[in-house]
């Protein structure tokens, strides 16, 4: 018996259980969480207070789950716990993975490593897509790992359930992280040239891959498809999940004005401008067309309005003319990844029109929409030694042929310059 103690004592994952829950402990009771967006806030708000579990981001499974929990729990938000003790798992499964791959020492490194870098924002940010993701990798490197060791024992099935448990929080990002898996096979097929076995001996390499990747594919596709099963098997969840979608998808784009689309907008039941607001604001009222169907019909106008950020790429952002602003795509909250977020002016950094008689030496010029230093009739300007970067694309003009022109020169004199110095 005291052997066994022992044994517990010094096992891999004892060690890796106290070393994160020290750790997510210390987090929780040092910061407040908030919610990094509005789609978790009223999940959270559904699934753990009203117990409305359908959804077109979260799982039917885990809403369900939560939602049973909740009750028995009833002083704490589980929504929020979930994700919680999800990522207390996932951050042990990688502590485990790097203390079976290498040993203690270096594994207690890591841990502090990656915890410093990611943990405390996790634990106080709540944001379904992180820990997903969070998720999935810790469950893949899990399965990964009994397959490089040919131990299909009680981490690999622990490894198989966070990989489902990630996906019920975004299912898309599964697919993600399976490529990166293949991606890691092939990577250690070539490195360890595995490549050059026979075709045999090769397949008996690549079938525990194959076999268990298939079988963790198979049961994250069933378990969405019960989830999408339910949430359409009767009118009311049915017309719930396609509300949510549709709205997720028009709250990436700016919506279009009103007055630029009235008549539209009056051909599907939309008669003011008031009407409109209402709409936009999450107002549900299928008498007055406030609905899913004129949600669509705003969806296609966006994608005619918006073909800049169709792409969606991070941090791509577009000029709307109609609306005097710029838009951009920001994948996660920018409160929480910026400071700030500043626009360059279309101006010069330095506008020197009319000037005469200077001299700019050792400058570092920055951030300005137009050029670095223009103007024109100017005389006797010398510049030396001046760093010019990060300036430009303002719009300029239009040419016949619609082809737009920007700003963008480092240094112009423009018509009237005479005795003029520009060097090194």
């Amino acid at each position: 018996m005291k052997e066994k103690i022992l044994a517990v004592l010094k096992s891999k994952l004892l060690f890796a259980l106290v070393i994160n829950l020290a750790i997510m402990v210390l987090c929780v009771i040092i910061t407040s969480f908030v919610y990094d967006s509005s789609n978790d806030f009223y999940n959270s708000i559904n699934i753990a207070k009203n117990h409305f579990y359908y959804s077109s981001s979260i799982n039917y499974i885990a809403a369900v789950l939560i939602g049973t929990v909740q009750y028995v729990f009833s002083e704490i938000n589980c929504f929020v716990a979930a994700q919680v003790f999800l990522s207390y798992i996932s951050f042990t499964a990688i502590t485990f993975v790097f203390c079976d791959k290498f040993n203690s020492r270096k594994a207690f490194t890591f841990t502090l490593v990656i915890n410093l870098l990611f943990a405390l924002n996790h634990y106080s940010t709540i944001n379904s897509d992180r820990t997903a993701a969070l998720g999935l990798i810790a469950g893949f490197l899990l399965v990964l790992n009994a397959i490089h060791n040919k131990r299909y024992n009680l981490p690999c099935w622990i490894g198989v359930a966070i990989i489902c448990g990630g996906s019920f929080f975004n299912f898309y990002y599964f697919f993600v992280a399976l490529g990166f898996a293949c991606a890691f096979f092939f990577g250690d097929l070539i490195a360890k040239k595995k490549y050059k076995l026979p075709f045999r001996k090769l397949f008996w390499y690549f079938r525990p891959f194959l076999l268990m990747f298939i079988f963790v594919t198979l049961i994250v596709l069933g378990l969405n498809q019960f989830s999408y099963t339910i949430n359409h098997a009767t009118d009311e969840a049915e017309n719930y999940y396609e509300y949510s979608a549709v709205v997720n998808k028009i709250n990436n784009l700016p919506f279009p004005s009103y007055d630029d689309y009235e008549e539209e907008f009056n051909e599907i039941g939309v008669k003011s401008d008031s009407d409109y607001e209402l709409l936009k604001n999450g107002y549900y009222d299928p008498e007055k067309s406030l609905n899913t169907e004129t949600l669509k019909s705003v969806s296609e106008i966006q994608r005619e309005d918006n073909p800049d950020l169709l792409c969606g790429r991070d941090l791509h952002f577009c000029w709307v003319a109609d609306d005097k602003a710029v838009y951009m795509v920001s994948r996660r909250n920018p409160a929480k990844r910026f400071r700030s977020i500043e626009l360059a002016e279309k101006q010069h950094v330095i506008a020197e029109g009319n000037a005469h008689d200077v001299t700019y030496d050792g400058l570092w010029l920055r951030y300005g929409a137009a050029h670095g230093i223009g103007g024109g009739n100017t005389a006797r300007i010398t510049i030396r030694n001046c760093d010019i970067c990060w300036i430009g694309g303002s719009s300029l003009y239009y040419d016949d042929g619609g082809r737009g022109v920007r700003y963008g020169n480092g240094i112009e004199f423009w018509s009237v310059a005479h005795d003029i110095l520009v060097e090194n």
